[in-house]
């Protein structure tokens, strides 16, 4: 063999060697690569099987999650529900609802608090409580809100008077703390008016006084009728005869005065009498604006016809089963202060211009009757005690304090009501009669 045939048989050879080696490499690498294929498939299937696993679990939640949405779906209608319930409570509460910070401020009202101070609700929020109620930046004297905030302690009962354009109203006050973490954060203050228990009351009060003097007097006026009826009887037979006792015209006129106040002391007996004792009134169906009427043409007081007056008197106004003699004797009493204190202004101020509004009008239930005068006025501290006998605004001999208790007696034996109110230079009375049967009115 040539040197070149074996060397060509040995590259072959050596050829064969790297093939066989390289497809022992092959399949060495194809078999780690089945093992990692098999290996990686079995992975896959362990993992497949968690996934499913996991998306079982995952659906289940999901399920869960559903459910737990609908009830709290279902709970927040509750809520929402309630809510509106309870905002509903609160704004039906006619009493005056408002929930204040620790600074005082108006966090929120109910209807019944906007209605109280007369304004709107968004109007109120942020703002003081006692500004809106009193009208003063200072707060109210021992106002409970403060010791509620400071002792965390309900108050209650708390009464305060508030003059309102000229008019007193009177509120009862109770406060109640909202405690968090120990601390008072906010403050409920609950506000009742209570103008009309307090009038009740002081008519009460003055119905009871009325007939412990009644009981008094009366037996005073039966006494002194009779030495009155003496003291009468003598001077007038003494009038009768002048010559026969001596008198000359210096006598008689002292007689004559001596008859006048004995006179006077018997129509104040007779009101006394009056007073203590309950009439039976003759009642008819009267009607109030015709009564008025006739009553202002039959009062006889000097410079009454020409003064100025205003009278507004309701056509609708319904018939009133009433004395219409006593509501007469009430309106002359009336009329008649009403015209003295204008007197008495004009007296001290000279140009003054008397000026008298006599009014009827209706509520649901009642016959109002209201005569305003411009004259002197009542001063407020003296308003409750008008109408208690004796009680007098007027100078010594001018007035014996009886005639606004007798008009407080006959309006209460019609079950009606006489009040008086003074504002802004003007003194306004208020007679309010029952109106038993409102289907006739007047034409």
């Amino acid at each position: 063999m040539t040197n070149k045939a074996y060397k060509s048989k040995n590259a072959s050879s050596q050829t064969d060697s790297r093939i066989k080696l390289v497809n022992a490499r092959l399949r060495l690498r194809m078999q780690n690569l089945l093992k990692n294929i098999r290996s990686q498939k079995s992975n896959l299937f362990s993992t497949k099987n968690k996934l499913n696993v996991i998306s079982l679990s995952l659906k289940k939640e999901r399920n869960a999650l559903i459910l737990k949405q609908a009830e709290l779906a279902a709970l927040h209608q509750k809520v929402l529900s309630s809510k509106k319930h309870l905002e509903a409570t609160f704004d039906a509460i006619t009493d005056g609802i408002c929930v204040l910070d620790r600074n005082f401020n108006i966090v929120r009202v109910n209807r019944g608090y906007a209605r109280m101070v007369n304004a709107d609700i968004k109007s109120l929020l942020s703002s003081r409580c006692h500004i809106q109620l009193t009208g003063k930046n200072e707060k109210c004297p021992n106002c409970p809100v403060a010791r509620t905030m400071k002792t965390k302690k309900f108050y209650e009962s708390y009464e305060i008077e508030i003059n309102k354009n000229g008019k007193i109203f009177y509120y009862s006050i109770n406060s109640f703390p909202i405690i968090q973490n120990g601390e008072v954060i906010y403050v409920i203050e609950y506000i009742r008016d209570i103008s009309e228990r307090k009038q009740i009351d002081a008519q009460l009060f003055r119905t009871a006084k009325l007939a412990s003097i009644g009981t008094m007097v009366a037996g005073i006026a039966h006494e002194m009728n009779n030495p009155l009826s003496g003291i009468s009887g003598n001077a007038s037979n003494m009038l009768s005869m002048p010559e026969k006792y001596g008198l000359n015209q210096k006598g008689q006129e002292r007689l004559k005065v001596m008859l006048s106040s004995a006179a006077k002391a018997t129509v104040i007996m007779k009101d006394l009498l009056d007073l203590s004792r309950f009439k039976s009134n003759t009642r008819t169906k009267t009607d109030l604006n015709a009564l008025i009427a006739r009553t202002v043409e039959s009062l006889h007081l000097k410079g009454f016809k020409t003064m100025d007056k205003s009278i507004g008197l309701d056509a609708q106004l319904p018939l009133v089963e009433c004395d219409p003699s006593k509501i007469e004797q009430v309106l002359i009493n009336l009329l008649t202060n009403a015209f003295q204190a204008m007197e008495e202004k004009t007296f001290r101020e000279k140009n003054h211009i008397k000026k008298l509004v006599i009014q009827t009008n209706r509520s649901i239930n009642h016959a109002i009757i209201q005569i305003t005068d411009n004259g002197i006025g009542i001063k407020k501290e003296l308003v409750p005690l008008i109408f208690d006998p004796f009680f007098t605004t007027k100078g010594p001999g001018q007035g014996t304090g009886l005639g606004l208790s007798i008009c407080h007696k006959i309006i209460s034996e019609h079950d009606g009501e006489i009040a008086a109110a003074c504002a802004n230079g003007l003194t306004t009375f208020t007679v309010k009669l029952l109106i038993r049967n409102n289907t006739e009115r007047n034409s």
